[in-house]
Order: C-alpha cells, then sequence, then structure tokens
C-alpha cells in the first residue's frame, strides 16, 4: 500500500486497531521509519490456532474459570502475527531507521538483540536487531535491503505478565507467502491492494471473538451456570466466522482487490477465482472473449446489473436459503464476516437476499463493469470523488 492511499482509506482504521493495537497504524509505522513514498509498503496477518483458542472457552463452559484462566496462560503462544515491510530510499542505511521506528512505537523502550542474553537465546535463525514490547504486544525490527521488517505478536489472552519474546519465533516457520493458489491476482505495485485467504480470515475472526468472550467473562467475574451459557452462547457466535467461510457451494474464491487514486476517486478491481460451481454461468453471462463484458453507471449498477449478476451464480446453497439466518450469522460473527465475505461468500449472501437487493443505498458509483475472464471473475468501478 503506498502512503498517500493510507490517508483516504478510512475504513482501515477499526481491522487496524483490532491487529495492531491503539496508537498503532500503518501511516504510523511508515513516517515513523520515514519510508520511501514512491514505494509500497507491505504487511500481512497471520491468525493464530482457531482450535487451541477454541479448547480455552470450551474448558470455561465445562469446567469454570478458573481452569480455562490456568489453559489460556498456557497457551500465551496463541497470538496474532502481523509483518510489516515499510521501504526505505535506495542507500539508505536500515539500521537507524530500524531502531527508531521501535523506539517510537515501544515510548523508547527498545533493546538491541545483541545485548541481551535472552533474545540472542531465543532466535535460533535470523536475529533482530531490536526488540521492544508495546501495551500487551511484542515487537522486534529488521534491517533489510532498502527497508524496514517489523514482525508484532500480539496474544489472544491478556496476562499480568509481559509478553515473551518466544511468541515472535513462529515467524521462523513461514515463509513463501500465501498457499497456492491464493493471491494469484495480487498486485503489490497497485495504490493499495489486499488479498484475502477466507479460511484463514475466518479463524482470525472466530480466535478473536473466543478471546474477548473469555476476557468479558473473566472482566465481569462470571463464575455461575449463567456465565457458562453467556460463554457457550459467545462462543457459537464467534464460530459463525468459520461457518461463513465454508459454504456447501462454494461459487468464489481468492479474492483480491486493487485500489487506485485517479483525480475523480478511487479506481477499484476486485478479482476471484470462479469455482466449478460457478465458471459456467459467469462465462455464459459475462465473458470477455465473446464481448460479454457487462457495464453500468450509477443507480444502474444495483437496479440492473446486479441482480444481473446474482442471477448469473445460481443457487447459493442449502446453508443460504433463510435470508434472516444469513443476515443473523454475518452480524453475530462481527467485524470478523467482512473479509470472509469479500473473499469468498459475498455471491452466496447475495443470492439468500435477492428480494432485497433494490433495498440496497446507492453508492458513489461512477462506470462499473464486469467480465469473466481466464477463469476469473472481474468487478471494475470508480467511486467518485466527494467534493
Amino acid at each position: 500500500m503506498h502512503p498517500d492511499v493510507l490517508g483516504e482509506l478510512g475504513e482501515l482504521a477499526q481491522l487496524e486497531r483490532a491487529l495492531l493495537g491503539p496508537g498503532l497504524s500503518l501511516r504510523r509505522l511508515f513516517e515513523a521509519a520515514g519510508g520511501d513514498r514512491q514505494r509500497a509498503m507491505l504487511a500481512a496477518v497471520i491468525p493464530p490456532s482457531e482450535a487451541g483458542a477454541r479448547a480455552v472457552l470450551d474448558t470455561f463452559i465445562k469446567a469454570g474459570s478458573g481452569k480455562a484462566l490456568d489453559m489460556a496462560r498456557k497457551r500465551q503462544a496463541e497470538a496474532v502475527l502481523v509483518r510489516v515491510i515499510v521501504p526505505l530510499a535506495q542507500g539508505v542505511d536500515p539500521a537507524p531507521p530500524t531502531r527508531a521506528l521501535l523506539a517510537e512505537l515501544s515510548g523508547g523502550k527498545i533493546q538491541i538483540c545483541a545485548e541481551t542474553p535472552q533474545c540472542a537465546a531465543v532466535f535460533k535463525g535470523e536475529k533482530p536487531l531490536v526488540v521492544a514490547r508495546f501495551l500487551d504486544r511484542v515487537l522486534a525490527g529488521y534491517p533489510i535491503a532498502n527497508g524496514v521488517r517489523i514482525d508484532l505478536a500480539s496474544p489472544l489472552f491478556s496476562s499480568s505478565t509481559e509478553p515473551p519474546l518466544d511468541l515472535l519465533t513462529r515467524f521462523e516457520s513461514l515463509s513463501g507467502g500465501p498457499e497456492s493458489p491464493r493471491c494469484q491476482a495480487f498486485d503489490a505495485s497497485a495504490g493499495a491492494a489486499l488479498c484475502v485467504d477466507a479460511d484463514r480470515a475466518g479463524e482470525l475472526g472466530a480466535a478473536i471473538g473466543y478471546a474477548k468472550t473469555l476476557g468479558a467473562m473473566d472482566a465481569a467475574g462470571l463464575k455461575t451456570r449463567d456465565a457458562q451459557r453467556i460463554a457457550e452462547f459467545g462462543l457459537n457466535e464467534a464460530r459463525q466466522n468459520i461457518l461463513l467461510a465454508r459454504p456447501s457451494r462454494r461459487l468464489l474464491d481468492d479474492g483480491t482487490l486493487r485500489a487506485d487514486i485517479s483525480d475523480l476517486g478511487f479506481e477499484l478491481l476486485a478479482s476471484f477465482a470462479e469455482t466449478t460451481a460457478s465458471r459456467d454461468g459467469l462465462e455464459r453471462a459475462f465473458a470477455a472473449a465473446n464481448q460479454k463484458e457487462q457495464c453500468a453507471e450509477g443507480s444502474d449498477v444495483v437496479a440492473r446489473l446486479l441482480p444481473e449478476i446474482v442471477d448469473a451464480f445460481g443457487d447459493a446453497g442449502p446453508d443460504f436459503t433463510d435470508p434472516k439466518r444469513m443476515l443473523r450469522s454475518v452480524q453475530d460473527a462481527g467485524w470478523g464476516a467482512w473479509p470472509v465475505l469479500f473473499a469468498r461468500t459475498w455471491p452466496n449472501a447475495l443470492i439468500a437476499v435477492r428480494e432485497r437487493l433494490q433495498e440496497i443505498p446507492p453508492a458513489p458509483l461512477g462506470r462499473t463493469c464486469v467480465r469473466s475472464k481466464n477463469g476469473r471473475f472481474e468487478i471494475e468501478t470508480t467511486t467518485l470523488a466527494q467534493r
């Protein structure tokens, strides 16, 4: 993501707070490091173990808060991982910006890894230049060629002790980027680009939901059977993230978005991998090779084009036949539902509410075109600038 786009995408704020914590933002990371404004900043989010987080809440439901809290402490390694790469200008020594960035993010409380025995012992492979703690998060900074790499680990379950550096060692087993065939249309040269793995996004939303439920129970001091029933309700709500990510009839996958700024506003291109369940219908309706690309503008996008898209997908599957149930599932899942819907399940959701499509409020859209091309379904549109 380029820095000029960061200031325009206010919708990122809620996601940033959830993943990075209060006081941290992608823009702040960029500015603190003195990033190169001609190059994009890269960020990746890795979920914790959904099964591990669920086991803690299951223990609360079955055995009460004491055992659950003991298990949570033992599972402190369950953490959300975030990696950010901030670009620097060619030839800039990355070591000073690395130290300055972590000092800024931690209030100056950084440790030089080479001078800290614990740090040297924890990192068996590549060792960071500096490490730091911020609230309940732990960070490590690495000078890299023409950039700074920041690794951040945020424990799911709060603790009275400082988060251990060991949380960051999970990064050592991760390499190579998203698993194929994920992110096949990702374009890092865009003003902003996003690729979402629906399965991992569902696990992330669910795990955070489990942790929030347990935290709320503990903070309220609820230890009765009523509290356990509330916890079971919270577990089922958080699980909606997983269910939304696994529709019985998968219509799309590998949701990817690129955004660029123009004088008119944003130019957006969303691209999705078609599946065996959707390919024939989409190609019949929108095959670019057969000049069947369909376009609309303004209110005509919702009034005409959106129903045509829904019709091309056909059946949503048995788990998306009840619109009220679907909407409740999205509501229960919370913010985690949105990356899942974007990456995979939005066609199923739209089909479920096809009778209410005309209730969708008009958006400030310019020309919007849809096409089926090389096994991918693309939606290209402009959002008009508010002047």
